[in-house]
């Protein structure tokens, strides 16, 4: 039996424009949703639908009892202010409200794919992880490492070699309540590299490359995992560590390497998160390895 949090029921949402995949789950939303699959998750969905909703208003008083940077939570939804691209409420776990800001482009703001998606579906009940995974032989490989070590292209160099991509930066965890391994879903379609990295990897296989990079890195979209059905999770990689990793540090490490730990600390249920990635390690091949060189 799979462990997840019980959101409560919406009224149901107006029909939306775009229908898109990802993690799992089916994305209904007035506004396109480029980094995730488009299309609607299999008959018979999952999970319940999470839903997009633009509003051209001022964003509505809350009553905030916690706050981290930009993240600020109700108790029964939390707000990212995204300064000046707009601010985005994301309530119950089941609908996204955003209210644009000067700078907004038509297209959601990026934290919407990151932080807002990790937050939303930790209070689903899943396990978000700071780290890249691939699919190889039907299982997966995640790597997790702090920020700069080579998470991105560590994957990129098991993609050459015929992995394919299931996320990047952010991977999901559905942890099995009853034992057994975990299981995640595709993520977003890219993977960003620095621009030398995305050469190797368009080399080795065929890949779309957009011709504008972002933020120093260029966003390619190699060959991908099926986004419509789970794979179990195998080994986890954390970089900078040495290759043996004591099993009583296991745990620990693995709870620096939540998304936005953060923020999940503030949220309901943390406990419960901990206790289930100790659970999950104790099924998984765990190995430490060095940080990505580019110079060897």
């Amino acid at each position: 039996m799979l462990l997840t949090e019980s959101p409560r029921t919406l009224p149901a949402p107006a029909p939306q424009s775009f229908q898109a995949t990802a993690f799992g789950h089916t994305w209904l939303s007035d506004l396109p949703l480029p980094p995730f699959t488009p299309g609607a998750s299999s008959s018979p969905a999952p999970f319940p639908p999470i839903t997009i909703r633009t509003t051209h208003a001022p964003p509505p008083p809350q009553d905030f009892i916690r706050t981290r940077r930009n993240v600020h939570f109700a108790p029964n939804l939390f707000r990212y202010t995204a300064a000046p691209h707009g601010t985005i409420d994301a309530h119950h776990g089941n609908l996204i409200h955003i209210y644009p800001g000067p700078a907004f482009t038509g297209t959601p703001p990026p934290p919407l794919f990151s932080t807002i998606t990790a937050l939303l579906l930790a209070f689903r009940g899943f396990l978000p992880m700071h780290g890249s995974a691939v699919v190889q032989d039907g299982q997966v490989t995640l790597i997790c490492g702090e920020a700069g070590m080579g998470k991105s292209t560590t994957a990129a160099q098991l993609i050459a070699r015929g992995a394919l991509l299931l996320s990047d930066d952010l991977s999901v965890l559905q942890a099995n309540r009853a034992g057994g391994p975990p299981v995640l879903y595709a993520g977003r379609r890219s993977i960003r590299l620095h621009p030398d990295s995305a050469a190797a990897l368009a080399r080795a296989v065929p890949c779309h490359i957009p011709p504008h990079p972002a933020d120093g890195k260029v966003a390619v979209y190699p060959p991908q995992a099926d986004p419509h059905r789970p794979y179990p999770l195998a080994r986890i990689i954390l970089l900078g560590h040495p290759a043996h990793i004591p099993s009583a540090q296991v745990a620990p490490l693995l709870n620096k390497h939540f998304f936005r730990p953060e923020c999940l600390r503030l949220m309901d249920n943390h406990d419960r998160r901990i206790a289930l990635i100790a659970i999950a390690s104790r099924f998984l091949e765990i190995t430490g390895a060095p940080p990505y060189d580019p110079h060897h």
